[in-house]
C-alpha cells in the first residue's frame, strides 16, 4: 500500500473517530440537562418525607392576622408546630415587634387563634427540608387552594413569611411585582391587606434589626386594620 493511501485511509479514520465523539458528547449534553433530574428529585423527596404529616390549617373566621408560611420544614413537622427549628427567629420578632404582649413558642401555636387573634397556614401544605424540593407545578397547584382559604376567612391581615410566597403566587395570578418591596403589598386577590415579610430561617442573612423594623411596621398595619392605633 502506498504511503499515501495510508495516509488517507488514517484521515477517514480520525474524522469518524470525531465524528463519534462530537456525537457522544452531544448525546451526554443532552441528558445532563439540569430539568431532567428535578422532576426525579421531587419524587425523591415525596417519598423520603412520606412519613410527615402536614401541619394543619389554625383559622377562624375573621381573625385579625394570619401567618402564611412556604412550608413545614422537617423540624416542624416532626414535632407538630411551626416555625419549629431553633434557628428560626419568628417567635422571638412576633413578641419584640409588639404583636404579641407575651413571649411565646412554637408549642403556642395551637392557641393563638383563640387567644391572641391570630392563625397560621402554609403554602404548600407537605414538608420537606428545603423549598427547592417544591417543582413550580405543586406550587401552581396550590396558590388557588390559599386563596379560597384565606378569602373564605377573611382575616383583617395576611402575612407571607417569605417573599418567595408572594413570587409564585404573583406568577400565577399574573401580577407585577418587578417593584417588590418589604412590607404592604398592592393586591386584589386576597380580600384583606397583604404584608411581606422575610423568611425567619436561620439561613436567611438579613439582620434580625432589619427583619425587626419591617415587624413594627407590621404591628402598625394591624393595629391600624383593627382600630387599636
Amino acid at each position: 500500500m502506498a504511503i499515501k493511501d495510508i495516509k488517507s485511509l488514517s484521515e477517514r479514520f480520525a474524522y469518524k473517530a470525531s465524528t463519534a465523539t462530537s456525537s457522544i458528547k452531544s448525546i451526554t449534553h443532552k441528558i445532563s440537562k439540569p430539568q431532567r433530574f428535578r422532576s426525579y428529585k421531587y419524587h425523591i423527596s415525596e417519598v423520603t418525607y412520606a412519613h410527615l404529616s402536614p401541619l394543619p390549617d389554625l383559622l377562624q373566621n375573621d381573625l385579625k392576622l394570619v401567618f402564611c408560611g412556604f412550608n413545614p420544614g422537617i423540624k416542624s413537622a416532626e414535632l407538630g408546630h411551626r416555625f419549629a427549628h431553633r434557628s428560626n427567629c419568628f417567635w422571638p420578632l412576633l413578641y419584640q415587634s409588639g404583636i404579641v404582649p407575651d413571649p411565646l413558642t412554637f408549642e403556642d401555636d395551637i392557641s393563638m387563634p383563640e387567644g391572641y387573634n391570630i392563625g397560621f397556614t402554609e403554602l404548600v401544605m407537605r414538608p420537606t427540608k428545603g423549598v427547592e424540593e417544591i417543582p413550580t407545578q405543586e406550587l401552581k397547584t396550590n396558590v388557588p387552594r390559599l386563596l379560597d382559604t384565606i378569602n373564605k376567612y377573611r382575616p383583617k391581615v395576611l402575612c407571607l413569611v417569605g417573599r418567595g410566597i408572594w413570587d409564585a403566587i404573583a406568577r400565577t395570578m399574573k401580577i407585577d411585582n418587578k417593584n417588590f418591596k418589604w412590607g404592604l403589598q398592592e393586591q386584589s386577590v386576597f380580600k384583606c391587606k397583604l404584608f411581606v415579610v422575610p423568611s425567619t430561617s436561620g439561613l436567611v442573612r438579613i439582620k434580625h434589626e432589619d427583619k425587626l423594623e419591617i415587624w413594627k411596621d407590621l404591628k402598625k398595619l394591624i393595629d391600624k386594620e383593627t382600630g387599636t392605633s
